[in-house]
C-alpha cells in the first residue's frame, strides 16, 4: 500500500480536477488556485515515483 500511495494520490487528484470543471459555476482566483495546488500535487508525486524507481534500479 505505501509503494503504490504516490499513484494513488495522483488518481485522485486527476479525478478532482475533472470534477471541479465539470461542476464549476463560475471561474474565480479560488477555482485556479485549487486547480493549480492539485496540478502541484500530481507533479510532486510524479518526481517521488521516479526517484523511487531510479533509487530501487540502483540497488540491483
Amino acid at each position: 500500500m505505501k509503494k503504490n500511495l504516490p499513484l494513488i494520490v495522483i488518481i485522485v487528484s486527476i479525478i478532482l480536477i475533472a470534477g471541479n470543471f465539470i461542476f464549476i459555476e463560475k471561474f474565480d482566483s479560488d477555482f485556479f488556485i485549487a486547480t493549480l495546488s492539485r496540478v502541484l500535487i500530481i507533479l510532486s508525486m510524479v518526481f517521488i515515483i521516479k526517484t523511487r524507481n531510479k533509487k530501487m534500479n540502483n540497488l540491483f
